[in-house]
């Protein structure tokens, strides 16, 4: 399996496109109806868009090192959010200064997605910066705080821990996964569809909704959004036709606010953010 084929600019960015407009979808589903059964594929395409970008960092890394590398991150992706945050606290006559500096300090998670690809972005520097050799563990073991620290944005961040880390590692040994054959890469996104499966089964057990909230529920939403993300990812990266669409390859611009159908909007150009990061 070519990964560098599979996963080239072009089409990488095109799955961006189509995961864009399928959280828009998300966003305007779930102010429609509050069934279950429409509520499990938001976060799967979130984690495809995290995969991504791990694996473009580390690609990026390789051929330029930390050169540019915050350049990058606050001309695309932090200076637009607060410039965006700053503008609609001004002309929104229910929010004020307070609620800016709320957004600011992630006091509230309106913006969580951007402030965690930020924090993925300052952890991989600190990593690459200062951890020499052990700059895998270094990432493996904020993973894992991650996974086990509840912010104020309850389970969207825990469970999308390991999302990034996916991508840096498919970037790092990708030479091993090139010399893996199509039908072992089948037979894995298979399994990796069996697990998510399996998890959102457990999900939609009324007795484990009691866990809803805490820690431990975060190890049963990880591994669902995770391995499901890399199905999506794998599926998409599989449709050519998508590739030689421009539809798909539209840069958006801004973050997503609080108010539908408006969120739907915002929330899919955010995440269009991470396009060639």
């Amino acid at each position: 399996m070519d990964l560098s084929h599979l996963l080239s600019p072009s089409k990488t960015n095109a799955v961006r496109g189509i995961c864009a407009l399928a959280i828009f979808l998300f966003h305007i589903i779930i102010g429609i109806s509050s069934s279950a059964v429409f509520h499990f594929w938001g976060g799967m395409f979130v984690a495809v868009f995290l995969i991504l970008s791990g694996y473009g960092i580390n690609e990026s890394f390789h051929k330029h090192g930390l050169k540019d590398y915050w350049h990058k991150r606050l001309t695309k992706v932090i200076v637009p959010t607060l410039v965006f945050a700053s503008c609609f606290s001004l002309f929104d006559p229910q929010r004020n200064m307070q609620t800016l500096v709320n957004e600011v300090l992630y006091i509230t998670p309106t913006y969580w997605f951007v402030f965690h690809v930020t924090k993925c972005y300052v952890v991989y520097w600190l990593a690459r910066r200062y951890m020499g050799k052990r700059w895998g563990l270094f990432l493996i073991l904020c993973a894992v705080v991650c996974l086990n620290y509840q912010a104020c944005d309850m389970h969207l961040e825990s469970e999308q821990s390991f999302s990034f880390l996916f991508g840096v590692l498919l970037s790092e040994k990708k030479e091993w996964f090139n010399r893996q054959s199509a039908q072992k890469v089948r037979v894995a996104v298979c399994g990796c569809f069996l697990i998510g499966l399996l998890a959102f089964g457990l999900k939609t057990l009324p007795t484990l909704h009691a866990y809803i909230g805490t820690v431990s529920y975060n190890y049963l939403l990880c591994p669902f959004r995770l391995t499901w993300g890399i199905v999506a990812l794998y599926l998409l990266a599989r449709l050519n036709v998508i590739e030689r669409s421009r539809l798909w390859q539209n840069e958006f611009r801004g973050v997503h606010c609080p108010y539908p159908p408006v969120a739907a909007y915002y929330h899919a150009i955010e995440c269009a953010h991470l396009r060639r990061v």
